[in-house]
């Protein structure tokens, strides 16, 4: 009877990898966690672990793509939204007509600052529940390397943009092209905006380490929620055996 029930559970792991060999190439982000659970779902029900080879090198760079390109996407609001949030903070802009901002004002910054990563990397936490299987495990770890790769690109990018525009953004250099441009509006009264200039500029070193925390945040999160469940598994499976 038994010898049975393993003939029939190896009959039905064989329809369930038939249906697995043609995986769609996910586009976005969106797909790639689709195609995860599906995979997942499908590896909860059969009794032998597929050979880590299932996955194709061509569909391990598909994931480690998406997870790389919304790496930098999130580089690109960060690096937008943090030197303006910390100008808020620090009563360089003003936010909602009024330079005291409460608290908040404050608040509100801060999450505008390190809102989408956060959320970001709560949405990628929940594929914890998908690290069960081999192939499954194979497209998670890929996914979040190339996200860890977006990442690490990102941060780079901003710490040589934002000094290079912080060494360039001397009192001279900002005295010389406001006199050019008071040529132009010659009733414009630019003192406020030199002020202000040289007041920002003092903001991108402070949005560097701030984007550089929130960037570990993104990677840490997610990866403490996957060690977690890798264990917890771990540990359920040795239960079972004994």
């Amino acid at each position: 009877m038994a010898k049975g029930a393993d003939k029939g559970g190896g009959g039905n792991d064989t329809v369930l990898v038939a249906g697995m060999g043609d995986l769609q190439k996910p586009l976005n982000l969106l797909q790639a966690i689709e195609e995860i659970q599906h995979m997942s779902a499908m590896e909860k029900d059969m009794e032998e672990p597929l050979d880590k080879n299932f996955l194709s090198i061509k569909q391990r760079l598909d994931f480690f793509a998406i997870g790389f390109r919304n790496g930098l996407l999130n580089g690109f609001v960060t690096a937008l939204l943090t030197p303006l949030a910390l100008g808020v903070l620090d009563k360089i802009i003003p936010l909602f007509g009024d330079a005291q901002p409460t608290f908040f004002d404050k608040i509100y910054a801060f999450l505008l600052a390190m809102g989408f990563s956060l959320g970001f990397a709560i949405f990628l936490s929940s594929l914890h529940k998908c690290y069960v299987g081999t192939v499954s495990k194979g497209m998670i770890n890929n996914l979040f390397g190339g996200l860890s790769a977006g990442i690490l690109l990102k941060v780079s990018l901003v710490f040589l943009i934002y000094n290079w525009i912080f060494v360039k953004l001397t009192p001279e250099r900002v005295y010389n092209t406001l006199v050019q441009v008071h040529k132009i509006f010659p009733k414009a009264n630019l003192v406020p905006v030199y002020k202000w200039i040289l007041e920002f500029k003092n903001v991108l070193p402070e949005s560097i380490v701030f984007i550089a925390l929130t960037s570990l945040l993104m990677v840490i999160l997610p990866t403490i929620t996957l060690a977690v469940t890798s264990i917890r598994n771990k540990v359920r499976k040795e239960t079972e055996i004994d």
